[in-house]
């Protein structure tokens, strides 16, 4: 796994990976009005049965 990394980023020469490693200030979105979601364990039960049910319907395939 060392070795790939090593290719893919020894083809980069030092300004292109200054570049890569610039640090980018977060700003934040000022008026937007997002409301939040609140999660709920229903939800949580729903994502759960439709997996299962994907799943069956794979495996009888």
């Amino acid at each position: 796994m060392k070795t790939k990394h090593e290719r893919i980023l020894g083809a980069l020469n030092k300004t292109e990976m200054s570049s890569l490693l610039k640090e980018v200030k977060e700003t934040l979105a000022i008026g937007a009005d997002h409301e939040m979601k609140i999660f709920s364990s229903a939800e949580l039960w729903n994502i759960q049965r439709r997996r299962r049910i994907l799943f069956d319907r794979r495996s009888r395939l």
